[in-house]
């Protein structure tokens, strides 16, 4: 009996939910004035969580605070604290920089970042279906840090941090950013072409191909398609020698056979 052709577009659906409860918040909304008592704790524990986070990736020179009037000043970049609340109703927060502050001699002009394309992604997806591969997806945290930040460039701590006049030099390609997506694309490319035995696949950026997997990248996400589980494994164990890597989706179908991405 032959095999009946899986399509695609029946089998897998966008997450219309991926948005968050509230609107964005700064520091002073979600905390210094936040009258909600157990919602400000929370987003005071998501604060240090983040701030532990960057030291942790030596984001910038923490032992060294210079003086902002010894730097030149189409250098330093602002930065702020963004809050949210996720889906599942827990906290986030993330610093960032004021790339739309920064000056062009503070980055290069090539600033190209690619990602999978949707109709490639559609593609890969239907091939694993029809030939039953696994699927799995993969989250790399804190990703833009992993990359190294070229050029001098500083960054203005927020008000509330008491370091008034004060700059920290940036060694990681801090989100918000104009060249941080690059330098990540051009990381962890690299780095899957030189340790995953993998190439990328020629007119389809970000689609890398091996024998027995297919990797889709989209910035810090991947879609992960092998033919045994063990190969999903090995790659998965070769990411984690360089970067904290999560696996957030086994590509299990839904009760209606869906599988959601």
């Amino acid at each position: 009996m032959s095999k009946q052709r899986i399509q695609y577009a029946k089998v897998t659906r966008n997450n219309t939910k991926a948005h968050a409860e509230r609107p964005s918040l700064s520091y002073k909304e979600a905390i210094s004035l936040n009258s909600n008592a157990e919602e400000k704790e929370k987003f005071i524990a998501a604060y240090e969580k983040e701030v532990n986070q960057l030291l942790k990736m030596s984001t910038w020179d923490k032992d060294h605070v210079i003086g902002a009037d010894s730097v030149t000043k189409s250098r330093i970049v602002n930065s702020m604290f963004i809050f949210t609340t996720k889906r599942d109703g827990s906290k986030k927060c993330c610093v960032v920089a004021r790339g739309d502050q920064q000056k062009p001699e503070t980055y290069l002009e090539n600033l190209q970042a690619n990602t999978v394309h949707n109709y490639a992604l559609m593609t890969c997806m239907e091939i694993a279906l029809d030939i039953d591969m696994t699927i799995t997806q993969l989250d790399i945290s804190s990703a833009y840090l992993y990359a190294d930040l070229e050029g001098e460039l500083y960054i203005r701590a927020p008000p509330h941090m008491n370091m008034k006049k004060k700059v920290l030099r940036l060694r990681k390609s801090l989100y918000g950013l104009k060249q941080s997506g690059a330098n990540w694309c051009k990381t962890i490319k690299e780095y899957l072409l030189n340790n995953a035995d993998v190439h990328e696949v020629k007119g389809w950026p970000c689609v890398f191909l091996g024998e027995g997997i297919i990797i889709c990248l989209f910035v810090d996400d991947m879609v992960v398609l092998t033919k045994t589980p063990t190969r999903a494994k090995e790659l998965i164990n070769t990411l984690r020698k360089s970067y904290e890597t999560k696996v957030v989706n086994t590509g299990t179908p839904a009760e209606d056979g869906r599988v959601q991405l």
